[in-house]
């Protein structure tokens, strides 16, 4: 008789032996996990500057407009048919360069006849001077009356004022001569002719062209009245040069460079535009011209300019990636001793030279994190990243496995 075993029991020791391989295979997946189990979290890394203090110049700018100094028009000081025209329009001149040459016969006629004139006085005052003083001894003597000798004195003194009006004569006839020539008061760039040859010109009265100065040339823009008191107050903490005529100023152009030669203020007006709230003012730049005669700032043309009003000494400086604009306001993450984030609301004043003006909120030699900011946050503890110079002497000593 053969002994099996209960139908249930077979299904318990069946349902056994599958379970045994999958509690085996459970086992070592657990044990094999809790060696692979992940080491914990590095801080992260970040990137710091030191907070600089400096003295660094304050600085305005304004929209501003170039303007000529001098534009005069160029009228003749004699009348008379124009000759000849000795320029090219549109091109410079120089002071004294001939512009217009306009009939000198005329006057070298007036200035041969006063000074034949004053060949033919002069004569006549050597004469009476003998005269004269021949009388003077006579009537010394007796010999003739005091008349004779007031009539000799008083034709001498005839004689004397003709031979001076001959020489007034003379010097106004030789002006006349000189004035036919027409030339340029100052250096600078001629406009169109408005006379050609054979025009007839009135003295005092014919426009004849238009000379532009242009070296140097004005600057023209407003201060607002907020800027101007701004400047007063610099003045008044002694931050600011006591007269507006020491403030430098700069043009830049329109690529965004400087112009390379620096001006002055030379005029603040005292008195503040009811319509406007600005003061006019204008600064004198500096504007020599090329090899080709060309220059660059030229009459009419926008520019904006940046006058230095003062110095601020002691200020604090952060690159521009270390700030952080928030609903709450800006913001600057710091490094503390213990190596943990520090957040730290500013106060952020003008830019200067790439970097920003910190106001309040930071002081010189804090450690300010310009890069890894996407990964802290306030009182995270965080690793300083080796600046490029630090990494690379780093990599320069380390060993060599062989």
């Amino acid at each position: 008789m053969t002994l099996r075993p209960a139908r249930g029991t077979l299904r318990r020791t069946r349902a056994i032996l599958i379970l045994a391989p999958t509690l085996l295979a459970g086992t070592a997946c657990s044990d094999r996990k809790t060696a692979e189990a992940p080491a914990p979290a590095l801080p992260p890394e970040v990137g710091v500057t030191k907070a600089q203090s400096r003295t660094i110049p304050i600085e305005m700018e304004f929209p501003g407009t170039v303007q000529s100094i001098r534009a005069v028009k160029i009228i003749p000081q004699v009348s008379g048919p124009v000759l000849q025209r000795t320029f090219k329009e549109g091109t410079r001149v120089q002071q004294s360069d001939p512009l217009y040459v306009i009939d000198p016969r005329p006057f070298q006629a007036q200035l041969d006849a006063a000074t034949a004139q004053l060949q033919e006085d002069l004569a006549s005052l050597q004469y009476w001077k003998v005269q004269a003083e021949r009388n003077a001894k006579l009537y010394a003597k007796g010999d003739i009356s005091q008349e004779n000798k007031q009539k000799a004195d008083a034709q001498l003194a005839q004689i004397q004022a003709a031979v001076a009006k001959d020489q007034a004569d003379i010097a106004e006839a030789r002006l006349n001569v000189d004035y036919s020539v027409v030339k340029a008061p100052f250096p600078g760039y001629i406009e169109e002719t408005l006379v050609h040859e054979g025009s007839q010109v009135v003295a005092g009265q014919t426009s004849m062209t238009t000379l532009v100065q242009t070296d140097p040339v004005h600057v023209v823009f407003s201060i607002s009245r907020a800027q101007l008191a701004s400047m007063q107050r610099l003045q008044a903490q002694g931050y600011a040069p006591a007269e507006f005529s020491d403030f430098p100023a700069r043009v830049r152009l329109g690529d965004g460079s400087f112009f390379p030669h620096e001006g002055r203020v030379d005029f603040v007006s005292s008195q503040v535009d009811l319509q406007t709230d600005t003061a006019a003012a204008r600064a004198e730049i500096p504007n020599p011209s090329d090899g080709s005669g060309n220059v660059n700032l030229i009459s009419g043309q926008y520019v904006p300019i940046l006058i230095t009003v003062g110095q601020r000494p002691e200020a604090i400086l952060v690159p521009k990636a270390a700030l952080v604009e928030t609903q709450a306001g800006q913001q600057i993450y710091l490094v503390g001793d213990n190596h943990k984030v520090e957040r730290r609301v500013v106060e952020i004043g003008p830019a200067f030279e790439g970097d920003w003006v910190v106001s309040k909120g930071i002081e010189a030699g804090d450690k300010v994190i310009v890069s890894g900011l996407q990964k802290i946050k306030t009182g995270v503890e965080v690793t300083i990243a080796p600046t490029k110079k630090e990494a690379s002497h780093a990599n320069r000593q380390a060993p060599v496995e062989k």
